[in-house]
């Protein structure tokens, strides 16, 4: 019997290969969850840039590597810091291994917001799939998985831990 994914990308009737059923599945739960985030507010109502930001915060980062990270410009990583330094999430400081490079991190306030933020992500995340804590399990473990095989052979390009 075709799945959603079969019915809606190849309308004909026939059956589309697992592996595009799975990109399908993972396309769809990342729009899903994007869509979920634009309306997830955190204690100080951060935006969604504010709030992107500060999933990549979880240790100091360079600037720079954050802009990189959210492939976005050196200019709107300062505006968006500027902004979370105003609400008292963020820190600047400079990095102790290059004293000419910014860094950011996050404040206790930032920190707590952060943490709130992952507790609503993972409950979305856990609404949305409708997965079982045993499937979650057999899911985190294929995607370790995969993970692990692509990053054997380094971070893909723009990517980093």
């Amino acid at each position: 019997m075709p799945t959603l994914a079969d019915r809606l990308l190849d309308p004909s009737g026939g059956q589309l290969p697992q592996e595009l059923r799975i990109l399908f599945g993972h396309f769809v739960l990342s729009h899903a969850l994007d869509e979920q985030m634009d309306h997830c507010q955190v204690a100080s109502a951060l935006t969604k840039p504010e709030r992107k930001l500060m999933m990549h915060l979880g240790v100091p980062r360079r600037m720079g590597q954050l802009a990189e990270d959210l492939n976005t410009q050196p200019s709107t990583v300062t505006a968006v810091a500027d902004q979370l330094e105003a609400k008292g999430m963020v820190l600047r400081e400079r990095d102790p291994d290059d004293r000419r490079a910014w860094q950011l991190r996050l404040t206790e306030a930032g920190q707590a917001a952060r943490s709130d933020l992952i507790e609503r992500i993972v409950a979305q995340f856990r609404e949305l799939s409708g997965l079982s804590p045993d499937e979650m399990t057999q899911l985190a473990t294929l995607m370790d998985r995969v993970a692990e095989r692509i990053l054997q052979n380094g971070l893909p390009k723009g990517f980093t831990l």
